[in-house]
């Protein structure tokens, strides 16, 4: 039997394709973090060089993108292709994922949000659809919630008309302090203006 070191060891390898190739190239240091014996090590370097082993990571970051595409599906579009690389900055920020959909989507929002608020991540309008979209996600993920009061700094429902119609990138929306009561009825998004 493998000792639970060995195990966080495998694990953790699995959710990290860099500690992978450190390890496949004999870095000592990535095991350091763990209580290993010789023979584990020599172990887990066999693993990682079979050829089943980038499928286990493969489903490991499907399992953590999953949730972000489908949760935040408006903030998805206008990442584009931002979105994996955002992500896996992500994940090398917050490697430890308990996998369940609302955790993860809310650490992802949250991150983005802390980006945009430093400045370092720069998408028109993208606040607005990360407040909306982490609402819909709280409201789904929590039956005790009914609704949920949501401030944005243009109106979501210009943002997301423009978005239906392709034209987001183009628009000049007004900035306008607007709040809206967000939430779900007979499983269907309803906004009501406040």
């Amino acid at each position: 039997m493998n000792s639970p070191d060995f195990q966080l060891a495998f694990a953790t390898l699995i959710a990290s394709p860099q500690l992978c190739k450190q390890a496949i190239a004999d870095e000592p240091s990535v095991f350091d973090q763990f209580a290993l014996t010789e023979k584990e090590k020599t172990r887990l370097r066999s693993v990682l060089r079979q050829k089943g082993m980038s499928i286990c990571c493969s489903l490991y970051r499907m399992n953590r993108i999953t949730p972000l595409y489908t949760q935040l599906t408006q903030t998805a579009t206008l990442l584009g292709d931002e979105l994996i690389t955002l992500a896996e900055e992500f994940w090398e920020s917050y490697p430890d994922s308990s996998l369940q959909f609302k955790e993860e989507v809310l650490a992802f929002g949250q991150f983005l949000l802390a980006k945009l608020e430093v400045g370092t991540l720069k998408f028109p309008y993208l606040q607005e659809i990360l407040r909306l979209e982490l609402a819909i996600n709280e409201l789904s993920y929590t039956p005790a919630i009914i609704e949920k009061t949501v401030h944005f700094d243009y109106d979501i429902v210009a943002i997301l008309l423009a978005m239906d119609r392709g034209t987001l990138q183009t628009e000049r929306l007004q900035k306008v302090q607007v709040a809206y009561k967000v939430y779900l009825e007979e499983q269907t998004l309803k906004l009501a203006l406040l």
